[in-house]
């Protein structure tokens, strides 16, 4: 892989890191570090380790979109029944 690659995957990375980082903030007290801080830490990480990073986020936010669908679902069918 080419030095242009490697760039490629960790914006793609520092972009999934954002995102889980403002899902999270919605659903939490807490906060994630921000996208910058968590790959200074992971500066020397190998493109292994970037990848592993990515699906990591991706899982995360494959799970906050589930748990939001299930929410929606429930709302709906609690205001169904409200009106019958």
């Amino acid at each position: 892989m080419t030095e242009l690659d490697i760039e490629y995957e960790k914006e793609v990375c520092k972009q999934l890191l954002e995102i889980s980082r403002l899902i999270y903030a919605t659903s939490s007290t807490h906060s994630l570090p921000l996208p910058e801080e968590v790959m200074k830490r992971k500066e020397n990480t190998s493109l292994e380790g970037i990848r592993i990073q990515i699906s990591e986020n991706i899982c995360f936010i494959r799970m906050a979109y589930k748990y939001l669908l299930l929410d929606l679902e429930s709302t709906q069918r609690e205001k169904g029944n409200a009106s019958d």
